[in-house]
């Protein structure tokens, strides 16, 4: 799904937005086999719906590069989500995420003909998701907390005529620092999907369905 969609997206959903922020994240990534630094950003919008209810549209893009043995797994997602505070700090809302996949086996090597793998490990993923968050801070605001979690619950991509299933659970949690415009989170995250194909290397096959590890953001207030 292109970036240019997503955004207009998120956009009609905030409307002209009272607040929001804008910026860059870095998750230290372990797969199961390699880590890989993953680089996103993030654009959030908020508005006013009623002197009790805010409402949020927030764009997220991600991309990692995992060097397996040889072969190269790259995975573009893109998120875009719509949420209410109906109480504050507490956030629930939905969305949509899609996933770009892409293997590229080292070089001399090739995929067997006789076996689908080819078509299991370039699948797109792709599908509705929920999403709830928690964000607060202590004191005079300076510190805080966010707790994140979206459930893309069901995969509209390819892997199910495979046999397969895309949808994936992913949590975060994060200590937050406040200094005027800017705010700093550090934390962890992980994510988890219901059935992917594994990465088969000298005949063994591993498991693709674990994602972890810390991660760091700074974004601007705005």
């Amino acid at each position: 799904m292109p970036v240019a969609f997503l955004l207009v997206a998120v956009l009609m959903l905030a409307g002209t937005g009272r607040a929001g922020e804008i910026g860059e994240r870095l998750w230290y990534a372990d797969n199961g086999q390699q880590h890989a630094w993953v680089s996103g950003g993030v654009l959030e919008l908020d508005r006013g719906l009623s002197a009790a209810v805010s409402g949020a549209g927030r764009l997220d893009i991600e991309y990692a590069r995992y060097d397996n043995d040889g072969d190269t797994e790259t995975h573009a997602r893109y998120a875009t989500t719509a949420a209410a505070e109906l109480l504050r700090g507490f956030r629930i809302g939905g969305g949509f995420e899609y996933r770009d996949v892409h293997t590229r086996l080292k070089t001399g090597w090739q995929w067997d003909d006789d076996h689908p793998e080819e078509q299991e490990r370039n699948a797109d993923i792709y599908g509705p998701l929920l999403y709830g968050a928690w964000k607060g801070a202590w004191g005079s605001g300076t510190l805080g907390w966010d707790l994140e979690a979206t459930w893309m619950f069901y995969d509209m991509g390819e892997l199910g005529d495979l046999g397969f299933d895309g949808a994936n659970v992913r949590l975060a949690a994060a200590a937050v620092f406040n200094f005027r415009q800017l705010q700093f989170q550090a934390g962890y995250r992980v994510e988890r999907f219901r059935d992917l194909p594994g990465r088969v290397s000298n005949g063994v096959s591993s498991s693709r369905n674990a994602v972890q590890g810390p991660f760091a953001s700074l974004s601007v207030k705005f």
